[in-house]
């Protein structure tokens, strides 16, 4: 995980965040039921990462993962959910404030979460499933759980 400078710098000064993932984020927040005190940004990310910069809670997406996972979805996309739910997770479950090097044990936590909300948002198992089904890798590394696992 980088510094919190390097995490700034991943962030792309020039693009506005989407109109539409604010209006996501808002709605996670809702049935969450609490504030929706999150900054969310594009940025230079494989996916999404959450994080804590000048002791704010930052969600950095890469926009051209989460329009992939839009595939033209008019309303966002479950997988969508799934990944800024997991985000949102890390933040709710304490994980920026842990460096114990369990990454994998964090990154079943957040699924949980995921799972949990995506069910009280109106999903079904399979839909909750999908984004992990297609975007885990297999095979387990220091960072990340197995595909199997994590379902």
């Amino acid at each position: 995980m980088p510094n919190e400078q390097a995490a700034k710098l991943l962030i792309i000064p020039q693009m506005l965040p989407d109109s539409q993932i604010d209006v996501v984020m808002k709605d996670i927040c809702e049935h969450i039921g609490l504030a929706c005190n999150f900054d969310v940004f594009p940025a230079r990310v494989p996916n999404a990462m959450a994080y804590m910069i000048d002791g704010k809670r930052v969600i950095m997406y890469n926009p051209q993962f989460i329009a992939e996972l839009q595939h033209d979805h008019e309303n966002p996309s479950w997988a969508t959910l799934s990944v800024l739910v997991h985000e949102i997770g890390h933040h709710l479950l304490g994980h920026m404030f842990v460096n114990d090097g369990n990454f994998p044990a964090r990154e079943l936590e957040a699924d949980r979460f995921s799972g949990f909300l995506l069910y009280r948002m109106g999903s079904t198992l399979n839909e909750a499933e999908e984004n992990i089904r297609t975007m885990a890798q297999e095979n387990e590394t220091p960072s990340h759980p197995a595909r199997s696992r994590r379902l």
